[in-house]
């Protein structure tokens, strides 16, 4: 019985060993708040940043109304701990300033990659391709954390607004 309670002492100690505040952040830590802003303050591993990559427009006009389709991929270069994330954002489609749709989508991303195809019916025909705007705002990706999105492609102008980025083909 002695022999037990000192095998059990020690085995509690070694246990509460593992509970010790550690100066290194983890993913299931709290999130900083910064007192002075109040603002959360996310850690690196809380981040994921995309970036879009061969984005492919095309407007078909084969039917009765004009269908705008959009392909490209959401690509997380970066290559950071999570290869496998679910993400939201909302793709909002516009003709010389004027709205046309706005989609919110969500999807699996695989092996740091996700690739987004989108079809929107056109208002009249002879809309072209190069007329449409797409501008890509992030919502979150799980477990609803900041999202951000970039465009990089040179042929693809960008301009970017805190989390917002707009892409001009």
């Amino acid at each position: 019985m002695r022999n037990f309670k000192g095998l059990t002492l020690i085995l509690i100690s070694g246990l509460m060993l593992g509970c010790l505040n550690e100066d290194t952040g983890h993913f299931f830590d709290t999130a900083l708040i910064n007192t002075q802003s109040q603002q959360i303050e996310y850690q690196a591993v809380h981040q994921l940043n995309l970036t879009i990559k061969d984005m492919d427009n095309q407007v078909d006009e084969a039917g009765f109304s004009p269908k705008f389709k959009s392909q490209f991929q959401l690509v997380d270069t970066s290559k950071g701990p999570w290869p496998q994330a679910w993400v939201a954002f909302n793709i909002e489609l516009s003709i010389k300033g004027s709205k046309l749709a706005e989609i919110t989508r969500a999807g699996a991303m695989e092996n740091h990659s996700l690739v987004v195809d989108i079809e929107q019916t056109l208002p009249r025909f002879g809309i072209k391709a190069g007329q449409i705007d797409i501008n890509i705002k992030p919502i979150a990706w799980m477990p609803t954390f900041p999202l951000n999105i970039q465009a990089t492609s040179k042929e693809h102008p960008q301009s970017v607004d805190e989390n917002i980025t707009s892409v001009n083909p």
